[in-house]
């Protein structure tokens, strides 16, 4: 996410039973963890809603956990760095 992000920009985090709330990925103690982001990026069934404050690209967690991600750009960065795990073959 942080690829598609201008410097200094905020995303949009909401989770479902919880306050809503901007966050820089960029000033994250530990960018590169995932677990210390405040709303995690992998499916928890939480209903979770990454986005960019223009609404650009984003990442969207239903309950029942299907992910959704838009924004070409986004897009396009999350199959060129998708982890094994996540190929289908």
């Amino acid at each position: 996410m942080r690829l598609n992000l201008h410097a200094g920009e905020e995303l949009l985090a909401l989770e479902r039973n919880h306050d809503g709330y901007y966050f820089d990925p960029g000033k994250m103690l530990e960018p590169e963890q995932p677990a210390s982001w405040a709303v995690s990026l992998l499916p928890r069934s939480d209903g979770a809603l990454l986005v960019a404050q223009d609404f650009r690209f984003g990442w969207i967690e239903s309950v029942d956990g299907v992910i959704v991600a838009f924004g070409e750009s986004f897009v396009e960065s999350l199959l060129e760095a998708m982890p094994a795990l996540f190929k289908t073959t």
